[in-house]
């Protein structure tokens, strides 16, 4: 019986959901398209209908937990004009209240970060993330060109510096917090965390 378009999205989508649960749990290496087609209740058939390979269906997985991101760097590129540092506030406080209240994002961040075991460097999966995070990277240098035009941004140091350095300040937030979420709270001090970074920039007190 030919299955509806519905019926084959729902399809894919539990097959991603098996996958992510999988993967987090035991590992990107040792979970295979017959452990995912198993666990989503489908025939291995399935998950080939939808996805050429295991790395497929990481790309797949990842791409889907990477929209409430790309939509947040958009929202923070159209408030520019209004205050770059504020704006620059909202979205770093959006994107912790995020991964705090998002299991399948934690879960994805876990993933890439500890369980992709020894990937390929040329890989789908791995060429998409550099991607992405050339593209935030991207987008937080142009917030901080902004708020240095705006007269909001005092630190003398070059832009590009500031950005790896909050890049490398936020991500190792995070992950600190996936590895250890009792060491400390992310969800009740990220307004605090946020602060002490634009303190670190060298951001003014009245404008950030």
């Amino acid at each position: 019986m030919r299955r509806t378009k519905a019926e084959a999205e729902q399809t894919r989508h539990d097959l991603l959901d098996a996958a992510e649960l999988l993967f987090d749990q035991q590992g990107v290496s040792r979970t295979s398209l017959a452990d995912i087609a198993k666990a989503a209740g489908v025939t291995r058939g399935a998950v080939y209908w939808h996805f050429t390979d295991k790395d497929d269906v990481l790309r797949a997985m990842c791409e889907r937990t990477c929209l409430p991101f790309d939509h947040l760097e958009a929202q923070l590129l159209a408030d520019l004009p209004q205050g770059a540092l504020q704006a620059l506030r909202r979205y770093y406080l959006a994107m912790f209240s995020e991964v705090v209240r998002s299991p399948r994002t934690r879960r994805v961040f876990n993933i890439l970060w500890n369980k992709y075991e020894c990937p390929d460097e040329n890989s789908p999966v791995m060429e998409r993330r550099l991607e992405h995070l050339r593209e935030s990277h991207a987008v937080l240098t142009t917030t901080l060109q902004a708020a240095r035009e705006q007269g909001q941004l005092r630190s003398p140091a070059q832009i590009e510096d500031l950005a790896v350095m909050l890049d490398t300040a936020v991500m190792g937030l995070i992950e600190l917090w996936l590895i250890d979420p009792a060491r400390f709270a992310i969800d009740t001090r990220a307004a605090a965390y946020v602060e002490i970074l634009l303190r670190m920039l060298g951001a003014d007190a009245g404008d950030a």
